[in-house]
Parts: structure tokens; sequence; C-alpha cells
């Protein structure tokens, strides 16, 4: 099913209209206020017979460009914008082959229009009141009681700017969702990426050759202990064998291991690795966003030049 809404501009503040009547911004508000507050009339060319509903009506408190059939029209402060309901298929098929282009007011004497209400009846608009006449004529105190859709709108730039003939489905929207958040997600990646300065990239560079450097020597240093230890545990073994009695040696009096020291060297050089493979991680995405702007190129592998006897994989695991 078709919305069938359009946007236009009733009235524009200080722009005359085809019989050269200016209105100010201050007036254009309170008619529209009372419009919407006591009339909501909106009929096709003057007719006085409602074709469609008003579901949008808004002062606007910027200027603003918008664009109607081919050109563009700058709307000022105050400008009375409105958007309504179409009724009639008639009329809708028409509004959307350009035959019906915009809005036009019907202002009536406020004098005629208490007189209807002091006699408590419906808002009737007596004949004598509604014959083609100029803003000029009706002079200030007036009331609008009618938007009219009109082919040729009496100030010339309240025509159709904007048009809603088809009705979201749930996967449009979702669509739209979707779209609006990846569009967030690769303009901030690429806002990340374009941050890093050149100094930020050789520090990185640097942090990274200083941990390999000290896993390297971590990892040494635990190996050679391992082999020490394992030395020593021979030598205790061989005199407590040769000291006691063959019956008395139990077989869990050896030497404990150094368990403690073996398990934190570990876990250093496991927290290592986990920053190593971080850094790199940040070092191959600042690579791609900087690749073409730092002298002398930095490839990826390996990234960092270390003076080690083990040679090791991307991750800085050990081969």
């Amino acid at each position: 099913m078709e919305k069938r809404i359009v946007y236009a501009p009733v009235l524009i503040p200080d722009r005359p209209d085809s019989d050269g009547d200016v209105v100010t911004a201050e007036q254009i508000e309170s008619w529209s206020h009372e419009f919407m507050a006591l009339y909501r009339n909106v009929d096709l060319q003057h007719t006085l017979n409602n074709t469609a509903v008003p579901v949008e009506s808004y002062i606007l408190k910027e200027d603003k460009v918008v664009e109607s059939f081919g050109k563009q029209i700058s709307l000022p402060i105050g400008t009375w914008v409105m958007a309504v309901k179409v009724l009639s298929d008639e009329v809708w098929q028409k509004i959307k082959e350009g035959h019906y282009t915009g809005f036009s007011i019907m202002a009536v004497k406020r004098t005629v229009m208490d007189e209807v209400s002091a006699k408590g009846k419906e808002v009737e608009i007596p004949e004598a009141a509604i014959k083609r006449t100029t803003l000029k004529d009706l002079g200030t105190d007036l009331a609008v009681v009618f938007v009219s859709i009109v082919d040729e709108p009496a100030v010339p730039d309240a025509t159709f700017f904007a048009f809603k003939s088809k009705e979201d489905t749930w996967f449009d929207r979702l669509k739209n969702a979707f779209s609006k958040t990846a569009k967030k997600s690769s303009e901030g990646v690429k806002k990340e990426e374009d941050t890093m300065t050149p100094e930020q990239f050789e520090q990185l560079l640097a942090a990274v050759g200083a941990i390999n450097t000290r896993l390297d020597a971590l990892e040494s240093s635990s190996t050679e202990e391992v082999v020490k230890a394992e030395g020593e545990e021979e030598e205790v073994v061989e005199e407590v064998v040769e000291e006691t009695p063959a019956e008395e040696v139990p077989a869990e009096e050896t030497p404990e291991e150094e368990v403690p020291a073996e398990e934190t060297e570990e876990e250093d050089a496991e927290a290592l690795k986990a920053q190593i493979a971080e850094l790199q991680s940040q070092l191959t995405q600042a690579t791609k966003a900087r690749s073409k702007k730092l002298v002398p190129q930095v490839t990826t592998e390996p990234t960092v030049v270390s003076k080690s006897k083990f040679t090791r994989d991307a991750s800085g695991r050990r081969l």
C-alpha cells in the first residue's frame, strides 16, 4: 500500500506571491498554528472539498535548500512546511504525473469566522467570503482556513519537494539499519588508521623488538636452568644412594624441583607471546595504512630483526 504523502512549503516569509503580497515570519507562524488547531482542511484547487489530511506541519528553524521538479529552491527561516496524506486515487495519480505541483492557501477575514462560531454551527464559509481576493484586500486580521493542492501555487516556490509513495517493509528497514551501521564502522576504522603517525609506527616497531629480545633471553635462561637443575638432581641422588642403606632409601626423598620458578618463567613467556601477537596485529594494520608514506617500507615478515639463536614463526613462538 502506498503512503501517498507529499511535502511542500505553504507560505514563505518575505517572498511575494503572484499578486505581489508579502507576509512576515511572525504572521506565518501564527496562521500555521491556528490552522492546525482549528481547521486542518486540505482541498483541491480551492473547491472546499477535502481530498487530503495534514500529517506534519512545522516552521523551519534554519535555512534549507530543497530540490523541486529539477530545480534548487532556498527556503529561509520561518517557512511553513506541511506534509499531507492524499486520500483520492485520482488526485494522487495526477500528483505523480506532475499535474498538481504544490500548495496554495485560502484565507478569510477573522470577523467572518467569529460570526460563524458565535452561531454555534459548524464552520461554513459564506460564498461572499470565498470569492477570489488578495491578502492585501483582507487586511492583517485574517485566518487561513484551507490549504489547497493546486497546479500553480500562488507563491511560485511553494512546490512539492518530497514524495513518500512506497510503504517500507520490515526488510527495507532492516537493510537500511545494517547499511548505516556498516558505513559508520568503515568510517571508524579508516579514521583510526589515519590517526597513527610515523613516530608512533616507529615506536611500535621498537616495542616489538624489545619484547622479542626479552623473550629470547628468558627462554635461553630457562633452558640453561632446567639443564643445570637436572644435573644437580642426578648428583644429589647419587650421594644419597651412597650414604644411605639400600633398604632405607625412599624414592620420594629426591630433592624437589624448583617448580614455582619455572612456572613463573613460563607464565612470563606466555604473557610476552600474547603481547607480541597483539603488537604484530597492530603492526600489520599500520603497515597497510602507511605502506606508501613510510620510507623505507616495512614488510610484514618478519617485522623486527632480533639477535636470536632461535627460529620463530609469525606469532613469535620458537620452532
